[in-house]
């Protein structure tokens, strides 16, 4: 599940207002599965929609769809996702791709399980057991909580292992981080292109006594701060290429320099949202 927590919703109501505004306190009581305006738009445009384009008038807790989540209002806040004031003050609403493919369920399934090992075992919602909607549309909420209980990381991480990138990847990963030609989108997609990013990648690496599962969930929450990351990579990168240096020797000094990063990065996630 590849967590990003670099945005924020225009609208939300924080923890200490809910009971003010909804008449309760905020409880995670269940978990609302809705699915997001239409066929075809995009993961990126549902993102500005609730965070800088639309009006701030309605929101949710995450963004997802196959190979990415964002969570754009913290959990423990209330998201107006539900059209229902019980809606919003106990529930996480999640704005799924209406296309659901196998691709999006599976996602989903990682996040509903995610939020469970937080939350409790809270049950599955459709947002139109809250108010009068057609959402969530053809999503199954009977396989989507089937997929959540039969999922684990551990099995994702088993792939990890046997998919590590290799020194040739990282280097062309290392290339990509430090040519200045390339924006940050072309970064990003340069680690996309790679199954597993560098950060895992150097984690197993240097940590070999933490269980693949662990370091998986680590990482991939931290995602949001990879252009931290990508920072420290060029800045090693450039450094050791001016200096001459062979590419086994830039690898290594990335591999260090990465690693370095996400010590910094893990302290920092534990408090975010």
């Amino acid at each position: 599940m590849f967590l990003d927590e670099s945005l924020t919703a225009k609208g939300y109501t924080p923890a200490s207002q809910v009971r003010q505004v909804f008449g309760q306190a905020r409880a995670v009581k269940s978990i609302t599965i809705h699915w997001w305006g239409s066929y075809g738009q995009t993961h990126d445009g549902v993102c500005a929609f609730f965070c800088t384009t639309g009006p701030g008038s309605t929101s949710a807790h995450y963004v997802a769809s196959a190979g990415r989540v964002n969570c754009i209002v913290n959990p423990d806040d209330a998201a107006w996702h539900a059209g229902n004031a019980e809606g919003n003050a106990t529930s996480i609403g999640i704005e799924c791709r209406p296309e659901a493919t196998d691709g999006d369920y599976q996602t989903i399934a990682e996040l509903i399980r995610y939020l469970r090992g937080i939350y409790g075992d809270v049950p599955l919602r459709p947002h139109n057991s809250w108010s009068s909607t057609a959402c969530p549309g053809d999503y199954d909420l009977d396989r989507l909580d089937s997929l959540a209980r039969n999922t684990t990381i551990s099995a994702q991480s088993a792939t990890m292992e046997e998919e590590m990138p290799s020194a040739q990847e990282i280097a062309a990963a290392v290339w990509g981080f430090s040519n200045p030609a390339l924006d940050q989108r072309d970064m990003r997609q340069i680690v996309a292109d790679i199954p597993k990013d560098l950060p895992v990648a150097v984690w197993s690496y240097q940590n070999p006594s933490i269980g693949g599962g662990d370091a998986y969930q680590i990482l991939r929450d931290a995602v949001a701060n990879t252009d931290r990351i990508a920072g420290a990579v060029a800045t090693v990168a450039a450094q050791k290429a001016s200096e001459g240096a062979t590419v086994e020797q830039i690898t290594d000094a990335v591999k260090q320099a990465i690693s370095e990063s996400v010590v910094k990065v893990d302290v920092t996630v534990e408090g975010a949202k």
